[in-house]
């Protein structure tokens, strides 16, 4: 690599110099013990560690990482905000039987145009069920999930 060349005016022999100690380093650290950090016993670049298993992510976030660090804020159109939602939600194995049953009904040639328009519609229909008997709400929510939604919804609000 770049930085390991010294002498530019001799970049074969630096480039390889700079190969045989990093081969060397590899082949040296299978002796090392597990508190020497080296390249084999490195975390992955984007690795930040164990799942916490008392919040584990959504099945359709589960990937660890970190975001670019120049980043620009900038809003969905109409059409990538719908194409967004369509994707995430066929990515999705909890709905899984909802996309079964659009599916059925409508085909596979409405499910991009359609399908997350029918589910919302759908949803506020059970919405609307469920406010009718507000007991099934204290079942079904935590106090968390709750918590989580206040805080989109200001956090949507703020950036309107």
């Amino acid at each position: 690599s770049k930085q390991t060349i010294k002498q530019r005016g001799r970049i074969e022999g630096s480039f390889v110099q700079g190969h045989i100690g990093r081969e060397t380093g590899d082949f040296y650290s299978y002796y090392f013990g597990n508190d020497v950090s080296c390249r084999r016993n490195r975390p992955n670049r984007n690795d930040e560690g164990d799942i916490d298993p008392l919040f584990p992510p959504k099945s359709i976030f589960n990937q660890n990482g970190r975001g670019s660090k120049k980043r620009e804020k900038r809003g969905f159109t109409d059409m990538e905000m719908q194409s967004a939602v369509t994707h995430i939600l066929l990515n999705c194995p909890e709905i899984q039987s909802y996309v079964n049953l659009f599916v059925n009904t409508w085909g596979n040639e409405a499910i991009y145009i359609e399908f997350s328009k029918w589910l919302k519609e759908l949803f506020d229909v059970e919405l609307e069920t469920t406010l009718q008997h507000p007991q099934h709400i204290l079942e079904e929510v935590s106090d968390d999930e709750i918590l989580n939604v206040e805080e989109e919804i200001s956090e949507n609000k703020k950036n309107e």
